[in-house]
Protein backbone atom coordinates (compact mmCIF):
# COMPACT_ATOMS: atom_id res chain seq x y z
CA UNK A 1 0.00 0.00 0.00
CA UNK A 2 1.36 3.42 -0.92
CA UNK A 3 1.83 6.23 1.55
CA UNK A 4 -0.85 8.25 -0.21
CA UNK A 5 -3.31 5.37 0.10
CA UNK A 6 -2.42 4.95 3.77
CA UNK A 7 -2.93 8.67 4.38
CA UNK A 8 -6.36 8.58 2.73
CA UNK A 9 -7.36 5.47 4.66
CA UNK A 10 -6.33 7.29 7.84
CA UNK A 11 -8.69 10.17 7.00
CA UNK A 12 -11.46 7.67 6.24
CA UNK A 13 -10.87 5.93 9.58
CA UNK A 14 -11.55 9.19 11.40
CA UNK A 15 -14.98 9.70 9.86
CA UNK A 16 -17.98 8.98 12.08
CA UNK A 17 -19.42 5.49 11.77
CA UNK A 18 -22.69 5.02 9.98
CA UNK A 19 -24.51 1.72 9.93
CA UNK A 20 -25.82 1.56 6.39
CA UNK A 21 -29.18 -0.14 5.92
CA UNK A 22 -28.34 -0.75 2.25
CA UNK A 23 -31.44 1.00 0.93
CA UNK A 24 -29.84 3.96 -0.86
CA UNK A 25 -28.69 2.33 -4.11
CA UNK A 26 -30.87 4.72 -6.11
CA UNK A 27 -28.60 7.51 -4.86
CA UNK A 28 -25.52 5.79 -6.32
CA UNK A 29 -24.99 7.58 -9.59
CA UNK A 30 -22.17 9.25 -11.46
CA UNK A 31 -19.26 9.93 -9.12
CA UNK A 32 -15.65 10.93 -9.32
CA UNK A 33 -12.65 10.31 -7.16
CA UNK A 34 -9.02 11.14 -6.82
CA UNK A 35 -6.38 9.20 -8.72
CA UNK A 36 -5.71 7.10 -5.61
CA UNK A 37 -9.41 6.35 -5.12
CA UNK A 38 -9.85 5.43 -8.80
CA UNK A 39 -6.84 3.12 -8.61
CA UNK A 40 -8.27 1.38 -5.53
CA UNK A 41 -11.48 0.74 -7.43
CA UNK A 42 -9.69 -0.31 -10.60
CA UNK A 43 -7.76 -2.98 -8.68
CA UNK A 44 -11.17 -4.35 -7.65
CA UNK A 45 -12.46 -4.38 -11.22
CA UNK A 46 -14.46 -1.13 -11.19
CA UNK A 47 -13.59 1.77 -13.46
CA UNK A 48 -15.11 5.19 -12.99
CA UNK A 49 -16.00 7.17 -16.08
CA UNK A 50 -16.31 10.92 -16.24
CA UNK A 51 -19.59 11.90 -14.56
CA UNK A 52 -20.53 14.06 -17.55
CA UNK A 53 -20.00 11.10 -19.88
CA UNK A 54 -22.43 9.11 -17.76
CA UNK A 55 -24.97 11.96 -17.77
CA UNK A 56 -24.76 12.23 -21.56
CA UNK A 57 -25.21 8.45 -21.86
CA UNK A 58 -28.29 8.76 -19.65
CA UNK A 59 -29.73 11.49 -21.88
CA UNK A 60 -29.12 9.29 -24.94
CA UNK A 61 -30.82 6.34 -23.22
CA UNK A 62 -27.59 4.29 -23.25
CA UNK A 63 -27.11 4.22 -19.48
CA UNK A 64 -29.30 4.44 -16.41
CA UNK A 65 -26.53 6.30 -14.55
CA UNK A 66 -26.05 3.61 -11.95
CA UNK A 67 -22.65 3.52 -10.27
CA UNK A 68 -20.48 0.80 -11.84
CA UNK A 69 -19.66 -0.50 -8.36
CA UNK A 70 -23.26 -1.52 -7.61
CA UNK A 71 -23.89 -5.25 -7.65
CA UNK A 72 -27.21 -6.71 -6.55
CA UNK A 73 -28.18 -3.36 -5.01
CA UNK A 74 -25.06 -3.12 -2.82
CA UNK A 75 -21.67 -1.47 -3.18
CA UNK A 76 -19.21 -4.10 -4.37
CA UNK A 77 -16.23 -1.97 -3.26
CA UNK A 78 -17.64 -0.70 0.03
CA UNK A 79 -14.30 -0.89 1.88
CA UNK A 80 -12.62 1.14 -0.89
CA UNK A 81 -15.51 3.44 -1.85
CA UNK A 82 -14.49 7.03 -2.67
CA UNK A 83 -14.69 9.83 -0.14
CA UNK A 84 -17.82 11.37 -1.64
CA UNK A 85 -19.64 8.07 -1.08
CA UNK A 86 -18.35 7.91 2.49
CA UNK A 87 -19.73 11.38 3.19
CA UNK A 88 -23.23 10.44 1.98
CA UNK A 89 -25.36 10.31 5.12
CA UNK A 90 -22.58 11.78 7.29
CA UNK A 91 -22.93 15.41 6.23
CA UNK A 92 -26.05 17.25 7.42
CA UNK A 93 -26.70 18.59 3.92
CA UNK A 94 -26.46 15.05 2.49
CA UNK A 95 -28.64 13.10 4.94
CA UNK A 96 -29.71 9.52 4.39
CA UNK A 97 -33.36 9.49 3.40
CA UNK A 98 -33.74 6.10 5.10
CA UNK A 99 -32.80 7.29 8.56
CA UNK A 100 -29.18 6.14 8.82
CA UNK A 101 -27.55 8.58 11.25
CA UNK A 102 -23.84 8.78 12.03
CA UNK A 103 -22.63 7.99 15.53
CA UNK A 104 -22.23 11.35 17.27
CA UNK A 105 -24.39 13.24 14.78
CA UNK A 106 -23.93 14.72 11.35
CA UNK A 107 -20.90 16.63 10.12
CA UNK A 108 -21.44 20.23 9.04
CA UNK A 109 -21.01 21.06 5.35
CA UNK A 110 -17.68 22.78 6.05
CA UNK A 111 -16.37 19.65 7.73
CA UNK A 112 -17.36 17.56 4.73
CA UNK A 113 -15.67 19.97 2.33
CA UNK A 114 -12.55 19.91 4.50
CA UNK A 115 -12.43 16.10 4.28
CA UNK A 116 -12.82 16.25 0.50
CA UNK A 117 -10.08 18.88 0.25
CA UNK A 118 -7.65 16.85 2.37
CA UNK A 119 -8.25 13.70 0.35
CA UNK A 120 -7.94 15.63 -2.92
CA UNK A 121 -4.63 17.14 -1.81
CA UNK A 122 -3.27 13.67 -1.09
CA UNK A 123 -5.01 11.63 -3.77
CA UNK A 124 -4.16 13.43 -6.97
CA UNK A 125 -6.13 14.74 -9.88
CA UNK A 126 -9.74 13.80 -10.45
CA UNK A 127 -11.25 12.79 -13.75
CA UNK A 128 -12.84 16.23 -14.05
CA UNK A 129 -9.47 17.95 -13.57
CA UNK A 130 -7.83 15.63 -16.12
CA UNK A 131 -10.49 16.53 -18.68
CA UNK A 132 -9.85 20.26 -18.43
Amino acid sequence: MTRRTEAIRDIWSRLPELECKGLCQESCGPIDGTAVERNLLKRRGVELVRPMTTVLSMLDGISDGTCPALADGRCSVYEDRPTICRLWGLVAEMPCEFGCVPVGGHLAAGQGFAVLARVAAIGGRSLIEEAS
